[in-house]
């Protein structure tokens, strides 16, 4: 049988329509698909957009209930954070995190130290209000002051009367690179911006002595991640632990030398000297080890991770650590211990329970 031209052209045009049908319905499940991977993928956190760039440590963290004990242990305890439960009220929280930096404000009460906040991130503003009302309305409320901005719950002191956003946040600092992957949390610190948040002001003294001590200088900063909440490890985004700059027995003199004589009462068998300590009080707090030289008080080091051939390694109670750099005596931290080994090029921190 002989099949005409027309038919022949007929059966092609069908073939072809068929072609691209399957072509256009491939394309769609593929689109499909992408649009799921791309909704399951975690998002980005916003935190970054309101934390202080000018933070000595700041952490962001997915949450879970597993975060939520980490990261509210690096908060101020008098927030009472650790005993809330947010899992059990039901509340929709994607990230949450914590900074501590130097208050810029004057405030009415004095000595209220560093500026320290704790953030609960919400899908919504709807979602954001109720983590706000349940913060507001759980035991031991008083201890803390609850603000909204957006998505986000910030979380104050007592004493924050009121909260403003800050003109520079971590998202406009160069070296925060932060990209958190899955279940994992990130960790900035600035270690030259820890006595100006402790202590309101720059401190020549302190970085000098963090020089001596670890090497480091005002421009190091570091980015670690964790996933277990106990040890976080990271590479150096500017700077590192100089092993050329480490000299512990010049930091010991230059603590020693730093102490000042505020009066001297002469009693009938003996003399007292009234002494502000300095830093040097840090020496009963911490222990410094830096090839064969050590400096101050030996503490139990609990077998934590170090880096690869360490230039320095430092463990330091937590409160005392805070209380000797800012003459402040506080109520005892969450931390107990923290254990620092760093080298030229990255550093591991790992943190014990008060």
């Amino acid at each position: 049988m002989t099949v005409s031209k027309a038919a022949t052209t007929r059966r092609k045009l069908v073939v072809v329509l068929v072609a691209l049908a399957i072509l256009a319905l491939t394309a769609s499940v593929i689109a499909v698909l992408n649009f799921q991977r791309a909704d399951e993928t975690p998002q980005a956190s916003a935190i970054p957009s309101l934390a202080p760039a000018d933070s000595d440590t700041f952490v962001v963290a997915p949450y879970s209930q597993k975060w939520w004990a980490t990261v509210a242990a690096f908060d101020d305890p008098n927030k009472q954070l650790l005993g809330l439960d947010p899992a059990a009220s039901g509340l929709n929280i994607t990230h949450i995190g914590y900074s501590r930096s130097t208050d810029h404000a004057k405030r009415d009460l004095q000595f209220t130290g560093a500026l320290r906040l704790f953030y609960l991130e919400s899908p919504t503003a709807v979602e954001a209000g109720k983590v706000a009302d349940w913060l507001k309305t759980s035991a031991l409320s008083e201890g803390r002051r609850v603000y909204i901005r957006g998505t986000i719950v910030v979380v104050g002191g007592s004493w924050l009367d009121s909260y403003t956003p800050p003109a520079k946040t971590m998202s406009s600092v160069g070296q925060y690179t932060a990209r958190p992957a899955g279940t994992e949390a990130t960790m900035w610190m600035n270690p030259s911006e820890e006595a100006s948040s402790l202590t309101g002001r720059p401190s020549a003294r302190f970085n000098a002595f963090l020089s001596d001590t670890t090497g480091f200088t005002t421009a190091t900063t570091w980015i670690g991640t964790s996933t277990d909440g106990a040890t976080w490890s990271g590479d150096f985004t500017s700077g590192g632990a100089d092993p050329k700059r480490v000299n512990l027995e010049k930091a010991n003199k230059a603590l020693r030398t730093a102490e000042k004589t505020l009066a001297t009462v002469v009693g009938p068998t003996s003399t007292a000297k009234i002494i502000d300590p300095g830093m040097s009080e840090i020496l009963d707090v911490a222990s410094f080890e830096a090839g064969t030289q050590t400096l101050g008080k030996s503490v139990d080091r609990l077998d934590a991770p170090a880096v690869k051939d360490p230039v320095v390694s430092v463990v330091n109670d937590v409160t005392g650590w805070d209380a000797a750099i800012s003459g402040i005596s506080g109520p005892r931290e969450n931390q107990g211990t923290r254990i620092l080994s760093a080298n030229e090029k990255a550093m591991t921190i790992s943190y014990t329970g008060s």
